[in-house]
């Protein structure tokens, strides 16, 4: 028989959150109001009433009311677990293996921000095991847009399939000295009528308005992420094909007439360096070496850009290309503070100011987190085996 053993010796239910505040200050007011402003505030729970089964929920309050995140997962065995619900789906590995309080920069990189589907409603299938250096996601999930309304014969479908080496593996110890995870993801599905890929900055403002995306919706993306030291880096390259379509009768029970495709694209080159403290791992922000240091601090580098909305005679581009520099200190095990800079240009300038390209914002972001280690990435432990 299976023999049901309670999760370690941890509470059953333990609470979670991500609470951030900024001092903020913007090249020009349509992209923010220059001062304080509340980034994020995440309550959440975990539960946990068996070693193999853990189920979690987290609710975003800003800017307004939602959830994100309501799945359960199952440890089906050593190397197989199960995903079921609301949750980041693997279409970027950066953003579906780091929770956001643990990046060096306050926010996603703009590819992630741009192309991500943040979350979606469906189950994935999640192949890993300690000893073999591939690691893989498949899932079949509501896709892009309302999570609640996609009808069931139309799913969107992802994969993820990565060579991993040392200490890019989610359960390394962290005393490697090198890792590589090295692979490609995509997604696949049909949209009846949806925003396209957009523009945001870390903050929200939105420079490149999308198109009204319809019929097959396709994103490509490859990534490699290598730790050497106290030092990691992560490059990520994107493209995403979305086909469109008129209502030209105002009949919907016509087709619709196809109208040219558009295509964006992207990358992301990011060099994160541990200047004190244990270098980060997987899934794992950079911690003090010992409880009576002054925690970790991290600096990082990245470089990004962004051509959107190309290839239809009808529909201006829009694009991004800049850099940013952040400093985060991990002052203590539950708290840092983060100074980071964005600058860049735009390649078409935003509708609200239309002759300016150029951009810049400064953050100065606390966050103050209560997430136990592993709460939403680390796997539970496998099933029992009969006995």
């Amino acid at each position: 028989m299976l023999v049901a053993h309670p999760a370690r010796s941890e509470p059953t239910v333990r609470p979670t959150l991500l609470a951030e505040a900024d001092a903020r200050a913007f090249r020009a007011p349509v992209e923010g109001r220059t001062g304080f402003a509340l980034a994020r505030f995440r309550p959440g729970a975990v539960f946990q009433p068996l070693s193999w089964f853990r189920a979690a929920g987290t609710v975003e309050l800003v800017p307004t009311p939602t959830i994100l995140d309501a799945f359960a997962n199952l440890r089906v065995s050593e190397w197989l677990d199960v995903e079921i619900g609301q949750s980041r789906p693997p279409l970027f590995a950066s953003f579906r293996y780091q929770q956001v309080h643990t990046l060096p920069f306050p926010d996603r990189a703009p590819l992630v921000l741009a192309m991500r589907v943040r979350r979606d409603v469906g189950i994935s299938a999640h192949l890993a095991h300690a000893r073999v250096p591939f690691e893989s996601w498949i899932r079949i999930g509501s896709g892009s847009g309302n999570n609640v309304t996609r009808a069931a014969s139309r799913p969107a479908l992802y994969g993820l399939f990565d060579l991993v080496l040392g200490r890019a593996n989610a359960g390394a110890t962290g005393n490697e000295l090198l890792g590589l995870r090295a692979g490609v993801s995509g997604m696949t599905e049909i949209v009846d009528e949806r925003e396209g890929i957009s523009g945001i900055s870390p903050t929200g403002f939105v420079y490149h308005r999308p198109v009204i995306a319809s019929g097959p919706r396709v994103v490509g993306e490859a990534h490699v992420i290598s730790y050497v030291g106290p030092v990691r880096g992560t490059f990520e390259a994107a493209v995403g094909r979305e086909a469109r379509a008129l209502d030209a009768d105002g009949n919907p029970e016509t087709a619709r007439a196809p109208l040219p495709s558009v295509t964006s694209s992207g990358i992301s080159a990011e060099l994160a360096w541990t200047l004190r403290g244990r270098p980060r791992t997987v899934g794992r922000a950079p911690i003090a070496e010992d409880d009576s240091s002054l925690g970790a601090l991290e600096l990082a580098a990245r470089y990004d850009a962004l051509a959107l909305g190309r290839g239809a005679p009808d529909v201006v581009g829009g694009g991004y290309r800049g850099g940013a520099l952040s400093l985060k200190w991990y002052a203590l095990p539950f708290a840092a503070l983060t100074a980071a800079g964005y600058a860049g240009v735009y390649d078409v300038g935003p509708l609200e100011d239309p002759q300016r390209t150029d951009t810049y914002t400064f953050l100065l972001r606390a966050s103050f987190y209560w997430i136990p280690l592993g709460t939403l990435n680390q796997r539970p432990a496998a099933v029992p085996t009969p006995r």
